[in-house]
């Protein structure tokens, strides 16, 4: 009558298939709820990610530009000098 032998096919099919009270199943679900901003993130110190109701303008005083230009600077500046001590030897 009843087979408790499960082959791979239904094996599958029982993986595949969502559950409400499954934990794994819940965070991905969550995940794909949180509603992304559709602009092009401009580079910050911590990386943090804008709001998906940002528009797009930048309405701040340009400190992250400067913070940026400057520390490329400076890196820039220390290769340059290290270059220069080992040309030296």
């Amino acid at each position: 009558m009843f087979s408790y032998d499960i082959d791979e096919e239904y094996d599958e099919e029982l993986k595949e298939k969502l559950r409400w009270n499954d934990p794994i199943n819940q965070n991905i679900i969550q995940q794909n709820d949180i509603p992304k901003c559709r602009y092009n993130m401009v580079p910050n110190r911590f990386n943090i990610e804008p709001g998906y109701r940002w528009d797009g303008v930048i309405r701040g005083n340009n400190y992250e530009k400067r913070w940026f230009e400057a520390r490329n600077i400076e890196i820039a500046k220390n290769k340059e000098s290290y270059l220069n001590n080992i040309s030296e030897l």
